[in-house]
């Protein structure tokens, strides 16, 4: 399997590309997501290709705490790029939009908490956003429901 990012992909840390496809690939604006099964293929042939010039990715446990990193970053990203404020201040006409980019928002952040606790890395910063995720949650009164899978993997 190959991907190649024509939006984002640059030359820079190598987990922040590593984690792309795990990050629901943040700078979509729909709100959908690759399937787990695939996520977890990508991140476990990107790190055998990154091993290649990188030993230090054979490591899991070293990997996933790179992996973390760049997650946050994505995160951040999400946060800098589209503000929660936007999504609370929007007319009343871009309505559906507003609701995407609040549901992108918790997205990003719970993938951050959820593998920040799965992995026993950075505990602190999957703790901050849990909470992120449980003030805008509870502010913005959204259902849960999982993202949708994008088109091509239903």
């Amino acid at each position: 399997m190959r991907a190649i990012d024509f939006e984002l992909g640059r030359y820079r840390h190598a987990l922040i590309e590593g984690v792309h496809t795990g990050a629901h690939l943040p700078g979509c604006w729909w709100e959908e997501r690759p399937p787990t099964t695939v996520v977890v293929r990508q991140e476990r042939a990107y790190r055998l290709a990154l091993a290649g010039g990188c030993p230090e990715a054979t490591d899991i446990v070293q990997f996933r705490g790179a992996a973390v990193v760049g997650l946050a970053f994505w995160s951040l990203a999400t946060c800098r790029a589209w503000p929660a404020i936007r999504a609370t201040t929007l007319p009343a006409f871009r309505a559906a939009e507003a609701t995407v980019l609040r549901h992108r928002l918790l997205a990003q952040h719970t993938i951050l908490a959820e593998r920040c606790a799965a992995w026993g890395r950075c505990e602190a910063l999957g703790a901050a956003a849990a909470t992120i995720v449980a003030r805008l949650a509870a502010q913005w009164a959204l259902g849960a429901r999982p993202m949708p899978r994008y088109p091509a993997f239903r």
